[in-house]
């Protein structure tokens, strides 16, 4: 068990770098336990008691901010999900109570007694029940400080990340557009079926439905943080079978992704931004024809094809895929794995569930 904390653990753990919180707490708390345990003390030996009443009150607020705050960080770190808040609060509380309980059952602070001893003063302590009644109230006080700017810091972290993510849903859905819906890709989906209707009137015909399909998914799902891997699978088939007419035989995709994925989660456009960057960056050529694969492996879908870029690039702003990864990190916390070599290239997105269950299911 890690003693002490970076202070950017700190920072992560209580929300902000508490130093000067905890300085001018204990100020505080310590006048606080001087006004409820001296009056007493000071009553029976007069104003020279004091002294040693201000230092003890020091001391002992010191020793139980220190060991509480060590407490609380510490399963924080243990019970950092959400759901795990009542029981992080249940063994904090528990904590707290056996801490107090032992210092106090076990006289920690003897030397308080044994100073006021040697200078002749009269030892008069409050009851046992209302030292530690009292002390736990102090205690849970701190305590309750703490959580309510953890609670309020991780309010407006969590506001900040759904601000990101929207924004970064919006430039994903902008960025599908100017890939998809710009006069670029409609002249060259119109120019390809003008040219299959006087030859294959039925296959122009499934092309136009298959185009209209691929519109119509683009405007269901634009809003969507998530859809079923199903759905995109399929959208994705109309994609293709777009492409494949347009370039025939240059482009080879097979999808081998079991049934029992298909009901885990995916952002959309996903697979189709990927497959578009492929045809973008890459050169078609019926003898040496652009391959690749949709599977699952190493808990990910993996999008892996022939390296063949083009001599003359095509103007890029790299969106799809950086926005692809955004949302993976802002939505499932997880990361986007990319490789390279001088013959392929393979993207991993990670295999998200809606229930923990499916994934137990699968395994």
């Amino acid at each position: 068990m890690q003693l002490f904390f970076s202070k950017a653990e700190r920072i992560e753990l209580v929300g902000f770098d508490d130093r000067l919180m905890a300085i001018l707490g204990i100020g505080v708390m310590s006048v606080v336990s001087y006004m409820l345990f001296s009056p007493a003390i000071i009553a029976a030996n007069g104003p020279m008691a004091s002294g040693i009443c201000t230092k003890a009150s020091i001391i002992h607020t010191v020793t139980y901010w220190v060991v509480i705050r060590w407490i609380v960080l510490q399963l924080r770190r243990r019970y950092s999900r959400p759901e795990e808040t009542a029981r992080r609060l249940f063994f904090t509380g528990i904590s707290i109570v056996s801490i107090v309980t032992l210092l106090k059952g076990t006289d920690f602070f003897h030397w308080i007694g044994a100073t006021m001893e040697q200078e002749g003063l009269l030892i008069k302590k409050s009851p046992w029940y209302f030292d530690v009644i009292t002390t736990l109230m102090l205690c849970f006080l701190v305590v309750a400080v703490y959580e309510t700017i953890y609670f309020f810091t991780k309010y407006r972290r969590g506001a900040i990340e759904r601000e990101r993510l929207a924004r970064s849903n919006m430039q994903s859905q902008l960025s599908a557009l100017r890939q998809q819906i710009n006069p670029h890709f409609l002249f060259n989906s119109l120019n390809t079926l003008s040219s299959i209707i006087p030859e294959d009137p039925q296959k122009a015909t499934q092309f136009t439905q298959r185009l209209s399909s691929v519109y119509r998914r683009l405007t269901e799902n634009r809003h969507e943080t998530f859809i079923p891997l199903a759905e995109e699978v399929a959208a994705l088939r109309d994609y293709i079978f777009l492409l494949q007419t347009r370039f025939e035989d240059k482009l080879k995709v097979e999808i081998a992704i079991p049934q029992a994925y298909l009901s885990s989660q995916i952002p959309p456009l996903s697979l189709q931004l990927l497959l578009e960057n492929v045809v973008k960056h890459n050169v078609l050529t019926q003898l040496n024809p652009i391959r690749v694969t949709i599977k699952i492996q190493d808990r990910s879908i993996v999008i892996s094809n022939d390296l063949k870029p083009k001599l003359r690039k095509e103007g890029s702003t790299g969106l799809g895929l950086q926005n692809i990864q955004q949302r993976y990190e802002l939505l499932s916390q997880e990361q986007v794995r990319i490789e390279a070599g001088p013959q392929y290239f393979r993207v991993y997105l990670p295999i998200i569930w809606a229930q923990p269950q499916e994934e137990n299911a699968i395994a």
